[in-house]
């Protein structure tokens, strides 16, 4: 077997747990970690909130990043000139212009988390909205494959700021009530803050390891917070990332809104993929922007590696205008292969594919 990204290691914080394995538990069990709140503008809406933040008075987007990436790998030296990181935000500590606490600047947020790490490589900044941690961990692959690194962090982080739910208020685009991924009575998104990192290492994958193994990005210029109604910059990422295989089962995008979820199927569809199970979690974590591609490729990895399917919590009735298969329960198979897609404002695509040696 010839070298690959490896997934070494990961962590994560979010409405449902304040690590990876709290995570995957609370979703194996159908919790859903979104509690109803008013906001300042005074929005009555499910928002995620991790918990325990704020203690020591550190703005919480640097706080939540640095949680992540308290414990890497055992070999993993950040003083390591081959070793770099990457941050993945729509939003960075947006906060910030609120609150006056830290900066706003994403390149000041990733530098200040860079210095406690003894980081000696420069961190790299990714902002593609909600492509953001997705694209991050394709830029590591093409990194790692191209020798200049031989292990790169990727992380994600944004927060369910007023900033950020009056901006998706203003669009029509959150929901008051729980939000259905794919239904046919969706009505909207439920954001909510997250942080996620994965640790990638250029290196043969031993049996069971999980690798990125084909990654694409694309925009497809239709509109600014819109995706194409066909979907064909999105088919083109999967067609792409995964070539002549057919994945196992798709971490979709899944928002939610009426023409996110539209997009995905189309895009599915026309892949050839429509009877590949297909489930998002934000019905259970909600829409953690920038931070999603992180957080949900470790969803992914920990679907393959338990041999498990998730179910599509929130979804009841199907309700996209191409056929896909939406996973109603939790399924038990062997998984080799699977896809995680994610869409975003600007036009932007990005899909990975990952395999299980």
């Amino acid at each position: 077997m010839s070298a690959a990204a490896v997934i070494t290691g990961h962590a994560a914080l979010s409405c449902l747990g304040d690590s990876s394995a709290a995570i995957w538990t609370a979703l194996r069990q159908g919790k859903i970690g979104l509690q109803a709140e008013e906001t300042a503008e005074g929005i009555h809406c499910p928002v995620g909130r991790v918990s325990e933040t704020g203690q020591g008075g550190e703005p919480e987007f640097t706080e939540l990043l640095r949680r992540t990436l308290e414990n890497p790998p055992p070999n993993w030296r950040w003083s390591d000139p081959q070793t770099t990181w990457i941050l993945g935000s729509a939003k960075g500590n947006v906060a910030a212009l609120q609150k006056g606490r830290g900066d706003y600047p994403l390149s000041a947020s990733a530098q200040t988390v860079a210095n406690t790490l003894g980081l000696v490589q420069p961190p790299i900044c990714i902002s593609t909205a909600c492509t953001s941690g997705l694209a991050g961990i394709i830029h590591a692959e093409r990194l790692l494959r191209s020798g200049k690194y031989r292990r790169v962090a990727v992380s994600g982080c944004d927060l369910a700021s007023d900033f950020v739910l009056s901006g998706f208020n203003r669009i029509q685009a959150v929901s008051t009530t729980f939000c259905r991924p794919y239904d046919a009575d969706r009505n909207g998104i439920n954001l909510a803050s997250a942080a996620a990192t994965v640790y990638l290492e250029w290196r043969t994958p031993q049996a069971g390891e999980i690798s990125i193994v084909g990654g694409a990005t694309s925009n497809d210029g239709y509109h600014i917070s819109r995706p194409s109604p066909e979907g064909t910059a999105l088919q083109d990422c999967i067609r792409r990332s995964c070539g002549d295989q057919v994945p196992d089962f798709i971490c979709g995008h899944g928002t939610a809104t009426v023409l996110n979820d539209n997009t995905e199927s189309e895009a599915i569809f026309s892949s050839g993929l429509a009877a590949v199970p297909t489930f998002s979690v934000k019905g259970q974590l909600g829409h953690t922007l920038g931070a999603c591609g992180v957080l949900e490729t470790i969803i992914t990895q920990q679907c393959m590696e338990e041999n498990t399917i998730l179910a599509s919590v929130g979804f009841a009735r199907p309700g996209t205008t191409a056929a896909v298969n939406i996973s109603r329960n939790i399924e038990l198979k062997p998984i080799r292969n699977a896809l995680n897609i994610a869409v975003g404002f600007g036009g932007g695509n990005a899909a990975i594919l990952l395999r299980k040696a």
